[in-house]
């Protein structure tokens, strides 16, 4: 593997939480709803919930050490 390659593969911390997000919203909409216009509408409110969850999390772990 090049050195290139290897960069590729690294993700932040941020963008891992949000591939995570979007790929449990899109299984928990499909898993959980039955119509299109259902599942669509619960995987969009699953990743902003997920992504509210990061940030207040983040927040929260900031206050509690500020460095």
């Amino acid at each position: 593997m090049t050195l290139a390659a290897a960069a590729a593969l690294v993700l932040s911390h941020f963008t891992a939480v949000i591939l995570f997000s979007l790929f449990a919203s899109v299984v928990f909409a499909i898993t959980l709803r039955e119509e299109l216009r259902e599942q669509i509408r619960y995987g969009v409110m699953c990743f902003v919930y997920f992504l509210a969850g990061t940030f207040l999390a983040g927040w929260v772990l900031y206050l509690l050490n500020p460095h």
